[in-house]
Formats: structure tokens, C-alpha cells, sequence
């Protein structure tokens, strides 16, 4: 059968399919119940983000529904769970137009039922080489050497690594913009790209939840005239405001890569950490701390959490001076904090999951005991 008859032979079998038809009673009864089946799917659709609020008044609700079904996947399917929330994206496809090659993205953090933040910002660090070793940006000496003196020191693990950060930018969180004054990540500011949202997900004085997502969208590219091309980016989520500030909510990777024959591909979209990110990440949080922006201003603090373990049964956990309760030995803990004899955990699994307090340091071990 010729492309345009089997065309024409589907609509004729999708519109026989889709809408009943005849003067009889029944079927008048049957296209009514097919009416409200649409309209109570498109409500649901809507409800589930793949709609938008409202649709035009010209197109009925079966057209809807079978135009986004034509469109493809629902977004945001690509879902990666961490102790904390999920990270997923709304997109991220392959960019390899216009003399350059890439990715385009948009990460979604959901702040799950443990999560105490009244403010969560996203953070991510970025490695991106080619044949002739690790990219520096920037398009004047001064630029380049702010961006070389963020990356990790070459010699050491994730040598080239940095917090990805433009070289003009103070705050290390993910497209937020602070004055020269400010002075903490906690309200440092707001992003003027249009590229990034702060989440949150606490309950106020009036015992009402509030919550919101954290997202973020970012579309690295480099000129197509290179060749063995690569950029490699972990991305987290960090409290900032309430409770849990400092504590980091799991990091996923993601990126792109171009192999000597020209093809380029995405990396997969993966989990690099349950908690706290990954040694490299805090490598260069570390380093972005010891650095100032092309201003010459001195940049803001990034907390580094470390992973650690209870290593004895029944270890006590304080809050306020007071004990709240006994951890069970092996209870996965995010350090966000120490002074001389004590850490400020977050608790990750466990009985309780989600609250904060103070340990004493010699409770805790860098692995699971037996």
C-alpha cells in the first residue's frame, strides 16, 4: 500500500476507533462516555506536569491526548533515587548543530518526605578535556587564570576538576549571582540567567508543608573542530537554609563525550553518590574556597560533608545538650560540621533518618565496622 493510502486507511481506522458514530441513542450514550473518559485523562495529565495548565478551547481533549502521545515520552522519566529525593530530567539530548558539539539538559532535584531545607540549591563541578589535555576558558589571560587556579592541581585525583562556576561569579551554587557584600550561601541570592530555581521542603510556623523543586538547565558545548572530546559534570543538591543546611542530597553525573572518529554521545545519566558527593567533588569545593572571581573578589565558603559510620550499637546522638536518641551500629551519617570533641551529623538511614545532631568524633568510622 502506497505511504499516502495507509495514511489516510490509519486516520479513517483511528477516527472509526476514537469516536463512535450514528444517530442511535447508544451511540450518542457511548461518545459521551468517551468524552468524559478524555477529559478526566487530560485532568490527569495535567495533574502529572505532561499538560499544561490549560490547553486551547479549539483542540478537544482526545486530539490533546493523541498529540502528546505522538510527541513521545512523557518528560522527566529518566529518575534516579537518592536517601533524600530523586534527581531527573526534563530533558537532555544531544546538541551537534551550528559548528559546535553538546548537550542540552534540564535536572529536576524533589526534596523527599526526609528532607528539612528551606532553601536548596544545586552545585555541580565540571571536567572537560580534549586531545591536548584539560580546557581552560576564558577569553583574556586574567580569566583563564582564575578558571585554571579552581581547578583541582594536576598530580592530584580529578586533576582539572572544577566548581562550575563563571569566572565573574562569586557564589558557587549553580547559576545564583551574589554582591561583592554578601556573605553567606543562606539568601545569597538569585538567578538572572533563568537557569537555575532554588527548591525547598519544610514546614512553616503554621504547620503547613512547603515544597518546591530545585532545578537547573545547562547546555555545555565545544567547537565540533576538536577531536577526543570530553565533559564530565557531578551534580548535587545542598541545604542552605533550615536545619539540615550543609547537608548534601546525593550527586548524579552526567555529560558527553567525542571519540577520535568523530562521534559524539551522552554519558550516561547515573548516581554517583546516595550522600555526599564524590572525593573529587570535595576535592574541588576545597580548592574553589582558596580562590577569588576576575573582580578580585573573594569567593563564598562551599561546605564539604563526609561520609562516616556509627561504630558502636546504641551510640548516642544529642540535640540541644540533650540526648534524642541511640543509633544502631553502622548508621550511615553525613558530617556537615566539627569543633573539638564533637561532629554535626545528619542522620541518613536508619530510625532517624532525616534529623540532625551532635556525635562525639569517636563514635564515627570511615567504614562499616563488624
Amino acid at each position: 500500500m502506497p505511504e499516502y493510502q495507509s495514511k489516510q486507511h490509519n486516520k479513517r481506522a483511528e477516527k472509526s476507533a476514537l469516536a463512535p458514530t450514528g444517530p442511535g441513542p447508544l451511540n450518542r450514550l457511548l461518545r459521551l462516555q468517551r468524552q468524559a473518559g478524555n477529559q478526566a485523562m487530560v485532568g490527569l495529565m495535567r495533574q502529572a506536569g505532561v499538560l499544561p495548565a490549560h490547553t486551547p478551547r479549539t483542540r478537544s481533549p482526545a486530539l490533546e491526548i493523541r498529540r502528546q502521545l505522538r510527541a513521545g515520552p512523557s518528560p522527566r522519566i529518566q529518575r534516579l533515587a537518592t536517601w533524600a529525593g530523586d534527581f531527573d530530567m526534563d530533558y537532555y539530548n544531544l546538541v551537534t548543530t551550528k559548528g559546535m558539539d553538546g548537550v542540552d539538559m534540564k535536572l529536576h532535584f524533589t526534596p523527599g518526605k526526609h528532607v528539612r531545607a528551606e532553601e536548596i540549591g544545586m552545585v555541580q563541578t565540571v571536567n572537560s578535556t580534549d586531545k591536548s589535555g584539560v580546557n581552560t576558558p576564558g577569553t583574556t589571560a586574567a580569566e583563564k587564570a582564575v578558571y585554571q587556579s579552581r581547578n583541582i592541581p594536576t598530580g592530584q585525583a580529578g586533576a582539572g576538576t572544577r566548581t562550575d562556576r563563571i569566572g565573574g561569579e562569586r557564589n558557587p551554587l549553580y547559576g545564583t549571582q551574589s554582591t561583592a557584600k554578601t556573605t553567606s550561601l543562606e539568601g545569597s541570592g538569585a538567578s538572572t540567567y533563568g537557569n537555575t530555581h532554588h527548591g525547598k521542603r519544610f514546614v512553616d510556623k503554621t504547620g503547613t508543608l512547603q515544597k518546591d523543586d530545585a532545578w537547573m538547565t545547562d547546555t555545555p558545548q565545544r567547537s565540533s573542530k576538536l577531536v577526543e572530546t570530553k565533559m564530565v559534570f557531578e551534580t548535587s543538591a545542598l541545604a542552605i537554609k533550615g536545619i539540615q543546611a550543609g547537608t548534601y542530597y546525593g550527586s548524579v553525573e552526567w555529560g558527553w563525550q567525542k571519540d577520535a572518529t568523530g562521534t559524539v554521545t551522552k554519558l550516561a545519566f547515573k548516581v554517583v553518590s546516595n550522600d555526599v558527593p564524590s572525593d573529587i567533588f570535595n576535592a574541588a569545593a576545597k580548592q574553589w574556597g582558596t580562590t577569588k572571581d576576575t573582580a578580585g573578589n573573594a569567593v563564598l565558603a562551599l561546605p564539604t560533608a563526609v561520609g562516616k559510620y556509627a561504630n558502636k550499637a546504641d551510640a548516642p546522638i544529642y540535640a540541644y545538650n540533650k540526648r534524642f536518641g541511640k543509633l544502631a551500629k553502622n548508621t550511615r551519617l553525613e558530617v556537615t560540621q566539627l569543633n573539638k570533641k564533637f561532629a554535626k551529623v545528619t542522620v541518613i538511614d536508619g530510625t532517624f533518618v532525616g534529623k540532625v545532631g551532635w556525635m562525639r568524633q569517636d563514635l564515627l568510622s570511615d567504614a562499616k565496622v563488624k
